[in-house]
């Protein structure tokens, strides 16, 4: 299967850590003769290209890390780059004094690649230590576009500052500052979620580095329409190439612990004062040199802050309906806790919709149905195999009685192993049958299958306007009493005759 994939084993494919060392003395030691020996950059810098390129492929085919789209996506990137390095030595002939006019149609391919970049590193933050909100992507996206703004003026700056053209054309004035952007945020990333540091994202969190400091030197210097073969800049744009492909010839890249969920070590103060440091640094900075009469623009700190307001708003937003949900849910399981649950069943006894849903069907979709459900011998399990796993249990088994209701149908945990249940249906039955068939599978946790049973009452929840308590208490007793009554049975549910 694809998710099952097993790395190749290095020893059998000529991939052992000495041949490695090797590899890479060979590709640092022309990446150090080339950064300092002018002479030679117009032969090591492709060299150096083609070489980190098919060492990075050769580091993906081997470990196949659980993320392949998102590496083979990032090295394609650096592949396209190689192949542009590899065109432009061919092309070095037409300029005999080393000094080539920007831009020429392969230039297109640098483009190119960081646009593909761009993409593989987005597709990178998904998967390296996943956060099941977007709490975390925001924070590093205000870090980011603050110190972005270093970046553009560091690039553009001083060519708007002046209003004079930037002398790149409109794509790459927009490519290169989004890439620095894209990659800035990785690295804020891990900082803020305190990621596995192994040797993989050191050496990814020095690519990004060098990657936005080699941009703005080369978009600097294609803002003048010349890039020179021999310039130390042209040198130091392949040194992330280098890093890229060491960091994806390590083992490392493959470890699990890298793309399991993130576990925030820093604490939420700490969190919120260096975002807020690092994110208004870049358009801070811009602003005391602007009022210093320096070559600024001031359209770049004010569009940072700008957006950085407008990703604070998201930000609060979000924590706010992440408040809201915690107050109505259960932590374990992320179903309604009972007091939500119940106030659901009192809008619908009432004749009217639950709080929390506003999408209800039509009444001839059916009668409501209140429903109590109990894991079979929950306490026994929790004693044989710890409370980690009756966690883990219940966390499935939440998941899979959403499953089986529809959208608008709600569940709930009464506490323990008990669940209750709200749902519409014209023959409450099948459904029934769905819920204990989901719950029949058997469960995975920690190298133990657990086989779950359990048992369940249903009945039809009244509408009674003028006293909606007592109908949600008789259709709970109702309910309870059914589901004990298939105890000890063979018989997973019952119906309430009313």
């Amino acid at each position: 299967m694809r998710g099952n994939r097993v790395p190749c084993n290095p020893e059998t494919v000529g991939w052992s850590l000495p041949v490695r060392r090797i590899w890479l003395v060979l590709l640092f030691t022309g990446l150090a003769v080339a950064l300092t020996v002018p002479s030679t950059r117009v032969i090591l810098v492709p060299a150096v290209a083609v070489l980190s390129a098919g060492l990075a492929v050769r580091g993906v085919l081997t470990w196949q890390p659980p993320a392949r789209a998102a590496w083979w996506t990032v090295t394609a990137g650096v592949v396209l780059l190689a192949v542009g390095y590899a065109i432009s030595l061919l092309d070095v002939r037409r300029w005999p004094d080393l000094q080539r006019i920007y831009p020429q149609w392969y230039d297109g391919l640098f483009v190119a690649a960081s646009a593909v970049v761009i993409v593989g590193a987005i597709m990178l933050l998904r998967r390296i230590h996943p956060t099941p909100g977007s709490g975390d992507l925001i924070d590093a996206l205000m870090v980011a576009v603050g110190l972005g703004a270093l970046v553009v003026q560091w690039m553009f700056g001083p060519a708007l500052a002046t209003e004079q053209a930037m002398g790149v054309p409109p794509l790459m004035g927009v490519v290169f500052p989004l890439a620095s952007v894209v990659l800035l945020t990785a690295v804020a990333r891990v900082i803020l979620t305190g990621a596995l540091l192994n040797k993989t994202m050191w050496l990814l969190a020095a690519t990004v580095m060098v990657a936005v400091l080699s941009d703005i030197l080369r978009a600097r210097q294609a803002a003048a329409g010349m890039l020179p073969y021999d310039s130390f800049s042209a040198a130091f744009s392949v040194v992330k190439m280098a890093l890229f492909a060491a960091a994806v010839m390590t083992p490392d890249m493959a470890d699990p612990r890298l793309y399991a969920l993130a576990r925030t070590t820093m604490r939420s103060r700490t969190r919120l004062m260096t975002v807020v440091a690092l994110g208004y640094a870049g358009p801070a900075i811009l602003t005391v040199l602007y009022l210093m009469d320096r070559p600024i623009d001031p359209r770049i700190p004010i569009v940072a802050t700008a957006l950085i307001l407008g990703l604070a708003v998201l930000r609060i937003d979000g924590l706010l309906r992440r408040f809201e949900h915690r107050a109505t849910h259960d932590p374990l399981t992320d179903v309604l806790d009972h007091a939500t649950f119940l106030q659901e069943a009192l809008a619908l006894a009432a004749g009217g919709n639950p709080f929390t849903r506003t999408d209800r069907r039509r009444d001839s979709d059916g009668d409501w149905y209140l429903g109590v459900l109990d894991l079979d011998g929950f306490k026994a399990l929790n004693d044989s195999h710890g409370h980690l796993v009756g966690d883990e249990v219940l966390v499935v088994a939440a998941r899979r009685l959403r499953s089986a209701l529809r959208g608008e149908d709600t569940v709930g945990r009464l506490g323990g192993d008990e669940f209750g249940l709200l749902f519409r249906d014209r023959d409450p039955e099948p459904v029934a049958r769905r819920m204990i068939d989901n719950l029949s599978a058997p469960i995975a946790v920690g190298g133990v299958r657990i086989q779950v049973s359990a048992s369940l009452g249903v009945s039809r929840l009244q509408v009674d306007h003028a006293n909606p308590e007592a109908a949600v208490r008789m259709a709970m007793r109702r309910a309870d009493d059914a589901m004990y009554s298939v105890k000890g049975t063979q018989e997973s549910f019952a119906m309430d005759a009313l």
